[in-house]
This record gives structure tokens, sequence and C-alpha cells, in this order.
């Protein structure tokens, strides 16, 4: 009976400690961190090399494409290293044939441009093109395309430069890339089905006076969210077309600097170019308010102060009829004692000091009634 009763004891013993044990792993198994998913060394094919991540191009008008990735929806980008007096950028949606892709390029020859081109049928359309800042002095671009539906969103260094509806979007999944001359290289290839894409609340567009001002969120600290999208060389007329580039940040509230490039000019087009931009952005955003800076005088530019200062005087009557637009007063911000351009507000005669964009930043809070 003793030896029964042991040999049951024992048994229980056994099961408890085996449940135990499967309970022990089933938790470690549940507790444990999926294991990654491992995706396949990148295969490139065409005039390219890969060597640690980074695509070379070994030949002038290389074409290539990755061969073991694709996406319909979604986005892709690159860090391109380019050379001067080429164009060279993204291929994506490229059919498996070859035959159709869109491409994003930067064109290096003066003037340089974003362009976003479609290829098909043996042609090359051009769907829309933007003009690149000036002041950007290398030859080295993180771009990235967003596919989504028709709609294609194209960025570089994190700026949305060109967005486009196409009702006849190309149907192809495979990423690419083409450059007109050799060693041109693509790095820190990233491909998502995600966007990256943020609005913001304060946009900031205009010429190199806001490309330029690099601390403008610090200056103006009593808006939360500030995104400058300031592109310098740019002239009135460019702002029209990046309409739709502003409307996808969906801002309440947009400031523009722009006009001074336009001159020698007739200051009537200068303003009327302005106020078309304007009058777009309050149809299609019916809360948006506007502040719209007056032209400053600078000592570069004041042999054209006459015509300067009619755009300022219709600027300023419009910004006073129209509602949810407000004037920016600029036109004597830098004035000295004999009311002449004071050099010591600017670098080079034309930009602002770092300390004088606090000037800007006044104006601007005046303007929107928050000083």
């Amino acid at each position: 009976m003793k030896r029964t009763l042991c040999f049951l004891t024992a048994c229980v013993l056994c099961v408890v400690l085996l449940v135990g044990t499967l309970a022990l792993v089933a938790c470690d198994k549940q507790d444990a961190p999926p294991e990654p998913i491992v995706e396949p060394e990148i295969e490139v094919s065409g005039a390219y090399t890969l060597t640690d991540g980074t695509f070379v191009a070994t030949e002038d008008n290389a074409f290539g494409y990755i061969t073991n990735r694709s996406v319909s929806d979604g986005s892709a980008e690159f860090v391109m290293t380019s050379t001067a007096d080429s164009c060279a950028g993204l291929v994506f949606a490229l059919s498996d044939d070859m035959a159709s892709y869109y491409f994003l390029g930067v064109n290096n020859l003066a003037p340089r441009q974003f362009v976003l081109m479609k290829h098909e049928n043996g042609e090359d359309v051009l769907l829309k093109a933007s003009y690149m800042s000036q002041h950007k002095h290398s030859y080295v671009y993180e771009l990235r395309v967003e596919l989504f539906g028709s709609k294609i969103m194209c960025f570089n260094d994190g700026q949305l430069y060109l967005t486009y509806t196409d009702e006849n979007r190309l149907e192809g999944t495979k990423i690419g890339f083409k450059s007109g001359l050799k060693d041109t290289s693509f790095a820190d290839f990233e491909l998502s089905k995600d966007s990256k894409f943020v609005t913001h609340d304060v946009i900031l567009a205009g010429h190199s006076y806001f490309h330029l001002w690099t601390n403008c969120a610090e200056d103006l600290d009593k808006f939360d969210d500030v995104f400058n999208i300031g592109i310098g060389g740019t002239i009135t007329s460019d702002w029209i077309d990046h309409v739709d580039e502003i409307v996808e940040y969906n801002p309440s509230k947009v400031i523009f600097c722009i006009g001074i490039n336009d001159f020698p000019g007739v200051g009537a087009n200068v303003f009327n170019n302005l106020k078309t931009a304007i009058d777009r952005l309050l149809e299609r955003l019916p809360n948006v308010e506007i502040c719209a800076l007056s032209i400053n005088q600078t000592l570069t530019h004041n042999q054209w102060w006459q015509q300067i200062s009619v755009f300022d005087c219709m600027l300023r009557d419009y910004a006073n009829a129209t509602e949810r637009v407000y004037y920016g007063d600029m036109d004597n911000a830098f004035l000295n004692d004999q009311g002449y351009p004071d050099p010591n507000c600017f670098t080079d005669g034309l930009h602002p000091t770092a300390e004088s964009y606090k000037v800007f930043a006044d104006a601007i809070y005046k303007a929107f009634g928050m000083e």
C-alpha cells in the first residue's frame, strides 16, 4: 500500500513538473521578440556596381534598376551624389519590359531644376519642374518619391518640391536610377509601404531670405510648428507653380517673402503674380491666414526702388481690402539715421544678418496681431 502511494505521489509530481515546464516554455516563446524578416541582398541590373550599399554608375548615360525589390503604392528614397552639368535621379513605377517609368531628376545645368518626367511609348514628357535653390552649393540630394494611387509627391532634403496627379498612372513596380555622367552614386536606399510626409501649421515661402533663415523656428517661437520651404533665387511666378505643394502641408498660416528677385521689373506685374498665388491659396485653404512681407530697402536693389515701391503700395492696399491677408511692413526696416540702407544689417548688401531676422519676426507677429 505504501509503495502504491509513493508511486502515485511520484507520478503526480512528474505531471506537475511537466506542466510547469511546458508553461514556462510557452511563456518564453510568447515573450520572445519575433524573428526579423531577413530580405535577400539587393541586386542591381544595368551599368551600375553595388558596393557596401552604394550604387555607382560605371558609364555615362547609365540606367539601372533593382531586380529583387518592388513597390506598387509606397515610397522610395536614396541619397544621390551627382556632378555638375548632368541630370540624374530616381526611376520608379518601372515596367517589367523597361518601356515605361517615371523619373524624378535633378538637372544641374543652369538654371538648376528638379524635374518630374514620364517615359512612355518611347517619349519623355515633362510633367512638372521646380526651380532649385541657387544657394545649394553641393551636389548631394536626399531624394524621396511617394506614390499612392494617382498622386506623386517628390521630395528633396525632406521638403516637398513637386506634387502631381496622374489619372493615367503607370502600373510598373520596379525601382531604379539613371544618370548622365559616370560615377554618379546612390546610397542609403530605403523602400517603404508607408508615407513619411507630415503637415505643418506655419509655412514660410519665398526666396533666399527665407531659404537662409536657418533658425526661423527659434526666432518665431510664438508659433508651435514652423516649416521653411524657401527656395533661394525664386521669383513671384515660381510660387504660383508651388501653390499645390503649399496646399499639401495644410497650414493655418502662410508667410510670403518674395519679389525682390523680380527686379528690375514692373512693380504692378510682380504684385499681380503674388496676388495670383495668394488668391489660389485662399480659395483652396478656406481657413488659412496669409502674411505677405513688403520688400525692404537694400544696398543692391535701391536703383529700382520706384518700381519696388509700386509693388509695396499695391500689396498694402490688397491686404487691407482682403480678408485673411495681412501686410508685413518691411519697407524701412533696415535704414540708418540718414535714411539709407544700413550695411550692418546685411551680410553682403542684400541678405540679412542673423540679428536682422529678428526684425522679420517682429513684422510677422505685428501683421498677425501677435505683438
